[in-house]
């Protein structure tokens, strides 16, 4: 039986944690492979699920100059290693075969937005993994066109495989509306609201959506957002929010929200909004979508490919654009928000979890068994 080797220390995380959550849950018990994994204590208390997939630990943080020791120390001989992000181990490990998923090139793409230490490590790493891998999986074929264009990276070595949506844990349609409730009032939030779900960082634009609520305000609309992700003060974007925002109170900052409440989030928002100027695949409009949420976006990266006719899309550069799209769904109750939620139920049927997770084990396979194998 061949052995595959997970770096799953990213489990618990919100986005890379969502995508190694959903593969390995889907996977269980795969025929012709024997599955290990590498994670935390911390990680692997919080999850006991893990204790199934011969969990093997490791202590050094994410990102640090440890953590590539570390690996070639405890990753046991294997017939393939699969990183599910672009921090590969640097140093020789006992594996066979290696496959890295490269979400995005975000840290290439705009290396001005990072430090002198990040940019060094950005080109490093991304380079080595794609160099180094036997196979690379992007999320995206917009991703899989940066990876060329930034790593040179050969287009045949890199295999695209959509993401999926949960569709029984993000929806519209539940008997218990107790849970949702709750979450309203928890989080004290207002009867109508425009949603933002990621990461508080530069390239999320959250200071050009907050500029479109601006100008509706000036306009005489009072659309109260509601943001929610983890904030990086380094960078220094909230501070500026909090500076130039005219909407004082309206703008409502969740950090800690919890994975069981987030369908709720959506499900109680009147629109979501991905203003991103950059974005690999973008999960967060799909949620949107399968809980019943109208969805606008930014026209640009990969989210006309991830969300189809399923959103009303503007410029990103543009808040009056912006402004204008929000608009005209917030102040519609009738035609143009209904039909945006059933385009959105539509698309979401394009993306699932168990395809996906099908999917890199089919690939696994490929590069494992020979072409004659009865595994294939």
């Amino acid at each position: 039986m061949k052995t595959i080797c997970v770096d799953g220390r990213m489990y618990s995380s919100s986005g890379i944690g969502t995508y190694i959550r959903n593969i390995l849950l889907q996977w269980k018990e795969p025929s012709h492979f024997s599955l290990q994994i590498l994670t935390s204590k911390e990680v692997l208390d919080a999850h006991p699920e893990l204790s199934s997939f011969a969990p093997i630990l490791v202590s050094a943080p994410i990102y640090s100059v440890k953590e590539s020791w570390e690996l070639a120390i405890k990753t046991p001989p294997c017939d393939l290693f699969w990183s599910p992000h672009f921090n590969v181990p640097m140093l020789p490990i006992r594996a066979k075969k290696r496959v890295v998923t490269i979400h995005d090139v975000f840290h290439l793409a705009h290396l001005s937005q990072l430090s002198f230490l990040e940019k060094g490590y950005a080109k490093t790493v991304i380079s080595y993994a794609a160099k180094k891998s036997d196979l690379i999986i992007t999320d995206s074929f917009f991703s899989k066109e940066e990876i060329v264009k930034y790593t040179r990276a050969s287009k045949d070595k890199i295999e695209m495989i959509h993401l999926g949506v949960d569709t029984d844990r993000f929806t519209s349609y539940v008997e218990d509306r107790d849970r949702d409730q709750k979450v309203e009032q928890k989080y004290h939030l207002p009867s109508r609201y425009l949603l933002f779900v990621g990461n508080i960082k530069p390239h999320k634009n959250i200071e050009n959506l907050l500029k479109a609520v601006r100008i509706l305000k000036q306009k005489g609309h009072l659309f109260p957002v509601v943001i929610v992700g983890k904030l990086f003060p380094k960078d220094g974007v909230w501070d500026r929010l909090q500076r130039e925002s005219l909407l004082g109170d309206h703008i409502k900052l969740l950090q800690e929200v919890s994975n069981e409440e987030l369908p709720s989030l959506y499900r109680l928002a009147t629109l979501t909004v991905q203003p991103s100027f950059y974005e690999g695949f973008g999960l967060p409009p799909l949620e949107a979508m399968s809980s019943g949420c109208p969805v606008i976006a930014s026209h640009a990266a990969s989210l006309p490919e991830v969300c189809g006719d399923a959103s009303m899309y503007f410029d990103p550069h543009s808040p009056e654009e912006m402004a204008a799209k929000i608009e005209s769904v917030m102040d519609n109750t009738g035609s143009c928000k209904e039909a945006l939620i059933q385009k959105g139920y539509e698309r979401i049927k394009n993306f699932c979890w168990k395809k996906t997770a099908s999917r890199h084990l089919d690939i696994f396979k490929r590069l494992l068994f020979d072409e004659n194998s009865t595994c294939l």
